[in-house]
């Protein structure tokens, strides 16, 4: 019965809905009514969604859509966990970065699926965390990124529980220095 749109720099981003509306309902008086109230939730939404942006650019290298390892690593950590558990899986790939980190990160950002994540470790390296997806699948993946421009390879299980051992070991100690 009635609808506004709320929108997040110009562009539409939610659309609040009244399904149901009482004949007696069907007003100026009502309309005006639905349209505050919608106006007092757009704005508590844009602040949200603000806090947000924030929030997801202070996780992010300056510049690009890559993780810092601080954020990167907990998603790695996580993924490796369930690996290990036999409660899901997932490839970790290390980029072979040419070029500026902002043309990868372009690179990359065109051609991972939104599951996917793509961060750094603290040895400076630029990953791509591939959720649900195995060894056998290692090839197409390889090939799709080799397609894009990226040149990327697969860091295997054992590499991949040291290198989180050594990330792990490293943002313990840049944490304990930082409370120094």
């Amino acid at each position: 019965m009635y609808a506004v749109g709320v929108r997040d720099r110009g562009e539409l981003a939610v659309i609040i809905t009244m399904g149901e509306a009482k004949p007696d309902q069907m007003n100026l008086y009502f309309q005006n009514l639905f349209s505050i109230m919608c106006g007092l939730v757009e704005s508590a939404m844009i602040r949200a969604f603000e806090y947000e942006d924030v929030a997801r650019r202070s996780m992010l290298v300056p510049g690009t859509n890559l993780l810092k390892p601080e954020a990167f690593l907990p998603k790695v950590l996580a993924a490796n966990d369930l690996k290990h558990d036999h409660m899901g899986d997932h490839l970790l790939l290390k980029v072979e970065c040419e070029g500026n980190l902002e043309d990868v990160d372009s690179l990359l950002m065109q051609s991972i699926r939104q599951t996917d994540e793509a961060g750094m470790l603290t040895d400076d390296g630029v990953y791509l965390l591939m959720n649900q997806a195995g060894e056998k699948e290692l090839p197409i993946i390889l090939k799709r990124l080799t397609r894009s421009g990226l040149r990327c390879s697969y860091v295997p299980q054992t590499q991949e529980d040291a290198l989180l051992s050594e990330a792990q070991s490293h943002i313990a100690q840049a944490d304990d220095g930082g409370e120094s």
